[in-house]
Parts: structure tokens; C-alpha cells; sequence
């Protein structure tokens, strides 16, 4: 017998169970059906009213992937079709009634299970924690509420039940502003004065700041920004020469103007400042010519149907003579003058006119079948008398038995079935007493202190 334990409610239990002799060897079992499956619910006689949701594993639950004496069947916890019977909490026993083991008829109990709460994630069963460490827990929203009074091991200090909490670091980004209540981190700051000790903790907008960090006046600014264009090199004498005409700079022997607009029409030999219109008659040159050229290849397509009918040599003669040689091998040559002489000379109209007529041809036939009927009842002239004579003879030249010898055999085959019917067998041998040997009578039993022997 097997006990489950605890099963998720709404699974798929699969039984195994063994059959076996006295020497613990496998024997195979017959009869095994679903209806073999009973399930009994809390001790109560009342089984489960439906089969619906019982297989058998391997077809036919017997010798399980053909191992003698190893069978099995499965159990579906979620089908209802007997409401209500399967519930968290209840306990099931599994019997089978009945297979037939080495032809005796049995009904043994197979398997035993509770159901327990069907588990959110496959393999992980639901646990409700009522009590830790032996006593009640006190629970809010499902969820436990515990007091700490260690930590790492250390008893904590308690102030009105809260534990006073010293830490030592923060790890960066764990603490969001979000996290502190509105206001709570300007009644921090405003608490006590504030040292800042690096420009790099303070982000000022254009504009805004602090006072103190904007009190330089125009013509500080200007000194320091002519320092520092100093300190870089870049002085009136650099910036003068920057300022100069970049035509001074070139050389005058050296130096070709560049064309104007007129100089570059003369260049690419262009007559006016239009260059869009004569693009534009050139595409249209274009197209006339390209209509042209398909109009000539539409002329020429249609010559190139026309004369791919003609033959490679149109005036070759050998072509009629081979074409009209075939035609006079078909036909053959005519036994006379021509072929349609031949044909002349097969039949004439007179010749056709003498066929006989569908009238003259029934008449005939009737004749001929009235000449067959009578030669059919010319065969059938014999008497009775003269049948029974010749079958008489026929008796008699086989030597068949007369209906007086069969009765003389049969009397004589009676008086032996008569003495035969007397004797007595034992395993086909006829039993029989000896009781004279040459005339002599025969006593005793042929066992021992009674042996065989005259009389």
C-alpha cells in the first residue's frame, strides 16, 4: 500500500502498484478496468459516484512498459464530475475491486491521500504560519507582526518599543528623496548652520546666486579678460593683421580672377542664361527620338512574324519531292493505272445493290434456327422403360450389391456389434480374465501370497 501524503487539490496523482508470488517474483493480473478503481472519502462506506478522471498507464494498466507484475492507473483531483467530492482537508483511501491475480479474484487496498491547498507555483506547497517558536504569532493583512529584539545576535535598545537604530553607512542612492515625508529634509537643514566646504556642493542659476560671488566690476572684467588674451599670445599687433584685405594678401603675378557668370555660359557653350529650357529641348529630343525608335521596332517585330512562317529555302524543290514521296508510301502503289482506278475496280453500285436486307437476313436466320431446335429434340427420344433397362445394365455390369445381399450383410454386422458391445476398455485396451490356460482352469490374483496357478 502506498500513502501520498499531502497532495496539491486540483493535480494528477499516478499510482503505481506491484503484483507478486511467494518467492517475491512479478506475476501479471487480468480484469483490470477503470470500474476496478473505487475511492472512499473520510472513512465514510460511500464511494466516488463517477470513474470520469481514472486512466490507466500503459493502455491497459497491466505489466507497465511490459515489466511483469508493475501496473498502474492515474487519478485527476480536478474533475468535478462527482461536485464536491474531492475537497482540501478530506482524506481518500484507493482500493481495487476486483482484479484477478493467478485466477483468484482480490480487492486490495492500493493507496491512501489528503488533499491539501493547491500550490500558486508547480513543485512549491502553500504554508500557513500561525505560531513561531510554539507560541501564537499575531498577524495583520495575512502578513506576521514581529519584534525584533536582537540584532546580529545583539539585544537591541528599545525606546517606547522602537529600536534606537545607530548607523554607521549608507550605501549611495539607497535613500530616495521620495522617502522622507514633505518638508522633512528643509527642517533638517534649517536646524543648525551649515558649513560648505567645496564650491563644487552648490549649482547656481544664470541670474541667482549668492551674495559675494557677482562683485567685480566692468573695468576688472575687461583687465582680466585682456590678461588672458595676453598670456595666449594674441595682441593688438595679431589682430591687425586679421583685419586686413585677404586681396592685399596676394600675389599680383600669380593670380587669375576667377570667371564671372558670362565667362562660365562661354565656357560650356551656352548662348543665354537659360540653362533649365535648352535642358529642357534636349529631353524632348530625347523622347521624339526614343517614339521613333520604338515605332521601328514595332514594324520590324510584325516583317519578323510574318516570314518566320516561311520555310529556310522557299524554293527548294527537294522539300515538295520528299513531302509528296511520303504521301505515295503511305498509299502505296496502285495495281492499276491509278489509284482511283483501284479504287473503281473494288466495287460497283450493282455489286452493292445485291447486299441482302436486314428483312432478308431475319427470314434466313429463323430457317437455320428451326433446323437447330429439331436436331436438339431428335437427342431427347428415349422411353422411361428404355432408361430404366439401360440403367439395369448398367448395375449389373458394375457388380453393385442387390437389396437382398445388403440385408444379409447387415443381419451379420448386428450379431458382431452384439459381442462387441460385451467387452470393456480401459485406455483403448480391452479388459479381459484368463480363466483356463490349454483347457486348464486358471485361480488366484497374480499378487503376492495369491499368484496365478492351476487349480
Amino acid at each position: 500500500m502506498l500513502h501520498l501524503g499531502g497532495v496539491p487539490a486540483s493535480s494528477a496523482l499516478y499510482i503505481p502498484f506491484e503484483t507478486v508470488d511467494g518467492t517475491g517474483a512479478g506475476v501479471t493480473i487480468s480484469g483490470f478496468a477503470v470500474g476496478d478503481i473505487k475511492i472512499y472519502k473520510n472513512g465514510s462506506t460511500t464511494e466516488r459516484a463517477s470513474t470520469s478522471g481514472f486512466a490507466l498507464l500503459d493502455t491497459d494498466g497491466i505489466d507497465f512498459d511490459g515489466v511483469t507484475g508493475l501496473h498502474g492507473f492515474s487519478i485527476d483531483l480536478s474533475d468535478n464530475s462527482d461536485a464536491g467530492f474531492y475537497s482540501v482537508g478530506a482524506q481518500y483511501w484507493v482500493i481495487l475491486n476486483t482484479i484477478t491475480l493467478s485466477g483468484v479474484a482480490i480487492t486490495p487496498l492500493i493507496a491512501t491521500f489528503r488533499i491539501v491547498a493547491a500550490e500558486a507555483v508547480a513543485g512549491k506547497p502553500k504554508v500557513d504560519v500561525d505560531a513561531f517558536g510554539g507560541s501564537a504569532g499575531t498577524f495583520s493583512g495575512g502578513r506576521p507582526e514581529v519584534n525584533a529584539s536582537h540584532w546580529a545576535g545583539t539585544a537591541t535598545t528599545l525606546s517606547g518599543g522602537l529600536p534606537d537604530v545607530n548607523m554607521k553607512t549608507l550605501t549611495a542612492g539607497i535613500i530616495a528623496a521620495a522617502s522622507f515625508a514633505s518638508g522633512a529634509l528643509d527642517a533638517v537643514w534649517s536646524t543648525t548652520t551649515r558649513l560648505l566646504t567645496a564650491g563644487t556642493n552648490i549649482v547656481l542659476v544664470k541670474g541667482t546666486g549668492i551674495t559675494g560671488f557677482n562683485d567685480l566690476s566692468a573695468a576688472q572684467v575687461n583687465a582680466e579678460a585682456d590678461t588672458a588674451l595676453a598670456d595666449v599670445g594674441v595682441t593688438t599687433i595679431v589682430t591687425g593683421r586679421i583685419d586686413a584685405a585677404v586681396s592685399t594678401r596676394l600675389a599680383a603675378s600669380a593670380y587669375t580672377a576667377p570667371l564671372d557668370a558670362a565667362g562660365v555660359r562661354g565656357a560650356v557653350g551656352m548662348a543665354a542664361a537659360n540653362m533649365d529650357t535648352q535642358l529642357s529641348n534636349i529631353a524632348n529630343s530625347v523622347a521624339s527620338t526614343g517614339a521613333g525608335v520604338t515605332n521601328v521596332q514595332t514594324t520590324v517585330n510584325a516583317i519578323e512574324e510574318k516570314t518566320d512562317n516561311l520555310p529556310s529555302d522557299p524554293a527548294d524543290q527537294s522539300l515538295i519531292i520528299d513531302a509528296t514521296t511520303a504521301i505515295m508510301s503511305r498509299l502505296g502503289a496502285p495495281a492499276g493505272a491509278s489509284v482511283s482506278a483501284d479504287i473503281a475496280s473494288r466495287a460497283s453500285q450493282a455489286s452493292v445493290d445485291d447486299l441482302p436486307t436486314n428483312a432478308e437476313l431475319a427470314t434466313a436466320l429463323d430457317g437455320a434456327d428451326d433446323a437447330v431446335l429439331a436436331a436438339i429434340a431428335a437427342l431427347n427420344n428415349l422411353s422411361a422403360a428404355d432408361v430404366n433397362a439401360e440403367v439395369d445394365i448398367a448395375i449389373s455390369d458394375a457388380a453393385l450389391a442387390t437389396a437382398a445381399s445388403l440385408a444379409t450383410t447387415d443381419g451379420k454386422v448386428d450379431a458382431v456389434k452384439a459381442k462387441t458391445d460385451n467387452l470393456a476398455f480401459t485406455s483403448g485396451a480391452v479388459d479381459s480374465n484368463i480363466a483356463k490356460v490349454n483347457g486348464v482352469t486358471v485361480t488366484g490374483t497374480g499378487t503376492t501370497g495369491n499368484e496365478w496357478g492351476p487349480a
